[in-house]
């Protein structure tokens, strides 16, 4: 019987961006598919230089894997290890989710099947996922350690290289330096920060990943108001300061004066808190029923809800819209939604949802258990080890219990 089988791999950090990880897996786990009668691989999902432990971090390929084991585009899937399909138990669950749903779901990686619609399968897949939690965890905890020690030393942490520097992080890109100090300029005599991300965009300006996506608004900003610019240690976007209270001064070359950037990342904050005056309410985690969680069918990025300035209280049409962001931010730009009817069509749909969950559980009832009997058995022999555990705890009960008395 033929088998159709996705292949997945992932890794957490490839610096050079050549793949070699998550190719090596691809290799043993292919190999491994070969030696199973009936097996293909129809498909490889592979999540290079991303993280299955940070609960931030988006999986674009675990989501593809997720939704074509729903929709049955395959018929299973195989990958090196448990660990690079999950690190957080609640990615585990969604999977077992669905080989619940369709226990006919292969699940297998170089070492062993697992069947997760079993559930001595699934104990023994949540046991593995939580010890490479706790190793994730102890690991992280390590690292910011070791990151504190170095902040307070005044040494880079590793990892990329920030724009404005070269790969030693220590000396000045002067290209990018160059940007850098022209924007500062612009900034502080007006010009706004889209415009400057509009220039840099037509430039071909890329950020230090050099990632495909054209650099958005939110990484000029960064750029422009990090504190290593004027030779600060920074951790986290603030600044480090040492026992003294005095900011921890970096290896790095400074690219601006401490003054100027103060001056510059004033200039940003007061457009922060323009925009806060005039939207006091802008919070879009509450204002919004769906931010953070609906994204675009075409690209699937972060769609973001946008108030109509023509709107008008009493008007026809939607409030706001949901809007897949700009090519520019990260997003299509082509896809673009009612706002107000589709929060009322979820809200709907949940309701809808609680309402026949609560109707099937009062239409069921308590189920009979078959071994409601050997469990009282069970009761009773605990009962029956405790009294003897207490006994052999205290001696003058014994001694009461043989009917002694002490004279």
């Amino acid at each position: 019987m033929a088998v159709r089988l996705g292949g997945y791999a992932r890794i957490s950090l490839d610096k050079d961006g050549r793949e070699m990880g998550v190719d090596r897996q691809r290799q043993d786990y292919s190999m491994h598919a070969a030696t199973r009668p009936g097996w293909t691989i129809a498909d490889h999902y592979i999540d290079n230089d991303v993280s299955a432990y940070k609960k931030t971090v988006r999986r674009p390929q675990f989501e593809r894997l997720l939704a074509d084991l729903t929709n049955g585009v395959i018929d299973g899937f195989i990958t090196y290890d448990l660990d690079r399909v999950a690190r957080q138990p609640r990615d585990l669950e969604r999977l077992i989710d669905i080989y619940e749903a369709n226990p006919k779901l292969v699940f297998c990686t170089i070492k062993q099947d697992y069947d997760l619609s079993d559930s001595d399968g699934r104990f023994m897949a949540r046991l593995l996922v939580n010890v490479a939690n706790k190793a994730s965890a102890d690991t992280s905890r390590r690292i910011a350690r070791k990151h504190k020690e170095l902040a307070e030393n005044g040494k880079n942490g590793g990892g990329h290289r920030a724009f404005g520097w070269n790969e030693d992080r220590l000396t000045v890109n002067e290209a990018e330096a160059a940007l850098i100090r022209k924007a500062h300029e612009d900034l502080l005599a007006g010009t706004r920060i889209s415009t400057v991300t509009r220039e840099w965009q037509a430039q071909g300006v890329q950020t230090a990943r050099k990632t495909a996506a054209p650099i958005s608004r939110t990484a000029v900003k960064a750029i422009l108001s990090n504190w290593r610019l004027c030779g600060y240690r920074a951790v986290k976007g603030d600044v480090f300061t040492g026992a003294d209270g005095k900011p921890v001064i970096g290896e790095s070359d400074a690219i601006t004066t401490p003054e100027r950037l103060e001056a510059v990342r004033a200039v940003l904050e007061g457009t922060k808190q323009r925009y806060a005056a005039k939207n006091p309410n802008d919070t879009n985690a509450y204002r919004y029923l769906l931010s953070g969680i609906l994204r675009c069918a075409n690209c699937g990025a972060r769609m973001t809800p946008n108030l109509r300035s023509s709107w008008t209280p009493g008007g026809k049409g939607s409030r706001f819209s949901y809007r897949c962001p700009t090519q520019g931010d990260g997003g299509c730009g082509k896809v673009s939604r009612a706002g107000e009817p589709l929060d009322e069509w979820i809200t709907a749909l949940v309701h809808d949802a609680e309402a026949a969950l609560s109707s099937a559980i009062e239409m069921e009832g308590p189920e009979d258990w078959s071994g409601e009997s050997r469990l009282a058995e069970v009761e009773a022999e605990i009962t029956v080890l405790m009294d003897a555990l207490n006994l052999a705890l205290n001696p003058t009960k014994i001694i009461s219990w043989w009917g002694l008395s002490f004279a």
